[in-house]
């Protein structure tokens, strides 16, 4: 019992009938839940909110079988049960007594099916988001991608967790890296694989398993390289979660905050570091002539919808079109939008009609062909606010290439100062800090 305990003692009778009421409910409740298809788990039995949204469910169950939001919903589902003998058809005009609902409810529930013995149930392992016979069932049909859960992907088979935990090390992370949240870490200039594993974006429910089990064996460690991951995204396009769910999780993070310390527990190891510190092009610095004036670094997920989506949201393609207006406009500049193309070529994501004839859209580009890019433009505009690890913020630097960036990205701000480029807060000042980049071009190195 939740709250202050009562200062008067029930009477044994009071007693008695409360625990028969409580058993007459919980058999109830096991009951309808068995024949509606929802048997209450222990969660859903132990935790209050649960219950009370498990009993309105049955209430509704109950009380308002026949309720649907109109007459046609209606008369599809009085159809459909009627095809399948549900229903007795009277003469018309008859007019057929209707029981009350808490009798129709008893016989119902002393005319249905009980739930086969346990001992004949067939056993089931769980694969993440399914059950099957056994593990090497989990992906019947599929990749690996299936094989979660009680089983894991090991020499090329889904396999019970407990066979890869005698494997090596070497053995454990090279299975566990083929899953995108997990990422190796090696060894310079051998690069030999350490026991060491970063956790770089939302790691599922099976992932945490995979952490609290090898937690002895491997450190993981957190790498800030997507969104802004560990805290949540309002990329509308984005998995929710709460702000805590994962800033606790792992021992020591590699992150790119301006102020850690009101995110981070205090038991959990800082380092300001994040995934884009590991990117620098290693290619020929030599310098190429200056065709454009600027260089954007998008994405092509989005072309079909106009660049509207989960990659737009991130690279902040609305203020990318609110910028190019005045850059084309009012300045006269020309550029690069790079993967603004679908890969056929065919289709890009709308541009303002001032720019037209003055800006270059592109599919999606060779990494290569991408910092050719770079080294012939004056500046690279990063205008992304929700970004953990601007890479591009990195190549350009490494290009030689000033950065016109968002201050208010959540990563890659470290990397501006008066000798790498600028810094603008929205269209407010937008003007002001491309002018002063403009006039300092030949300052900065």
């Amino acid at each position: 019992m939740i709250g202050r305990p009562r200062k008067r003692l029930c009477t044994h009778v009071n007693i008695f009938v409360g625990c028969i009421l409580c058993l007459s409910f919980l058999v109830s409740l096991t009951s309808i839940s068995y024949f509606s298809g929802r048997v209450p788990t222990e969660q859903s039995r132990s935790h209050p909110l649960t219950a009370a949204a498990d009993q309105t469910v049955l209430r509704q169950q109950v009380t308002h079988q026949s309720a649907f939001p109109d007459k046609t919903l209606h008369q599809k589902a009085l159809n459909r049960t009627e095809s399948r003998g549900h229903v007795d058809k009277l003469p018309a005009g008859t007019v057929k007594h209707q029981q009350p609902r808490s009798q129709q409810l008893l016989r119902t529930l002393a005319s249905a099916p009980s739930p086969p013995p346990l001992s004949q149930q067939e056993s089931t392992v769980l694969c993440g988001g399914h059950r099957a016979r056994t593990c090497a069932d989990c992906i019947a049909g599929h990749d690996g991608g299936w094989c979660h859960g009680e089983c894991a992907m090991f020499g090329g088979t889904c396999q019970p967790k407990s066979v890869r935990d005698s494997a090596t090390i070497p053995q454990i992370i090279t299975e566990l890296i083929k899953e995108y949240p997990f990422q190796p870490v090696r060894s310079v200039p051998y690069s030999e694989p350490l026991n060491i594993v970063f956790v770089r974006s939302p790691p599922g429910e099976s992932h945490k398993q995979d952490i609290e089990r090898y937690k002895d064996k491997i450190l993981f460690l957190g790498i800030c390289s997507m969104e802004d991951f560990p805290l949540p995204s309002p990329n509308p396009f984005s998995e929710n979660f709460s702000v805590d769910a994962y800033t606790g999780l792992l021992p020591g993070w590699l992150h790119m905050f301006r102020h850690p310390e009101t995110i981070f527990p205090s038991h959990v190891k800082l380092l300001l570091q994040s995934q884009s510190d590991f990117s620098a092009p290693s290619v020929d610095l030599a310098p190429q002539e200056k065709k454009y004036d600027f260089v954007f670094s998008g994405t092509d997920q989005n072309v079909a919808s106009d660049c509207v989506g989960w990659a737009s949201f991130a690279k902040n393609w609305t203020f990318v079109k609110q910028a190019l207006e005045v850059m084309c406009g009012e300045y006269g500049m020309t550029g690069v939008l790079v993967a603004s193309k679908d890969k056929q070529g065919r289709r890009a994501c709308t541009i303002p009609k001032i720019c037209e004839g003055k800006v270059l859209q592109t599919s999606f580009l060779p990494q290569w062909q991408f910092f050719d890019y770079v080294r012939q433009s004056k500046f690279a505009l990063l205008p992304q606010v929700h970004d953990a690890s601007p890479r591009a913020a990195t190549h350009a630097l490494a290009l030689d290439t000033p950065v016109l960036m968002n201050w208010h990205i959540m990563g890659g701000w470290k990397y501006i100062n008066e000798q790498t480029g600028e810094f603008f807060h929205d269209m407010t000042d937008f003007r002001q800090s491309l002018q002063k980049l403009i006039n300092n071009l030949g300052n900065y190195r």
